[in-house]
């Protein structure tokens, strides 16, 4: 059997993203792990982040900035289920003070913060408690930039 073949029927297999993006992503923490040996300021990691992020990454928050534009405008609010870290969450967030600053849209995360939880024979049990997000951290971003009347968290198990 060829690697062709075996992609293909390994497709629906919990491995099959690690093995067709393999080559991309060793190259990808082979940069990475360069980077983390330069002498970088903090305040860099923010301010030029373009420069130091990778294409997949910055292809996340385009993808997301062009869903806002889709939905901007629509009456209703944003909400995003399962927000780790609050990145895509908190860029949601800044899009509604950038572009509507005078709308009443709001932008509700939801998460338990204890990572995910495996909830049958199918999981990929590898995964258990990964992703466990820090409520109080966030909540604190929140704060600190001035978010607090577009962001707001809850501290919820919503699969119950």
């Amino acid at each position: 059997m060829d690697g062709v073949d075996k992609m293909v029927l390994e497709a629906n297999s919990p491995d099959f993203e690690d093995l067709k993006h393999k080559e991309s992503r060793a190259e990808f923490f082979r940069g990475f792990e360069e980077m983390m040996k330069m002498d970088i300021p903090k305040e860099d990691l923010v301010h030029f982040f373009p420069a130091l992020t990778g294409k997949e990454n910055l292809a996340r928050f385009l993808a997301l900035y062009e869903l806002y534009k889709k939905a901007m405008g629509v009456l209703g609010h944003v909400a995003e289920i399962g927000i780790w870290r609050g990145a895509s969450f908190l860029y949601l967030a800044k899009l509604v003070q950038l572009f509507e600053p005078h709308s009443l849209t709001q932008v509700h995360g939801f998460d338990w913060f204890k990572g995910m939880r495996m909830s049958s024979e199918h999981d990929d049990n590898r995964y258990e408690e990964e992703y466990r997000g820090d409520f109080e951290q966030l909540k604190c971003l929140i704060e600190l930039q001035k978010l607090d009347t577009i962001a707001f968290i809850r501290n919820m198990d919503v699969t119950i």
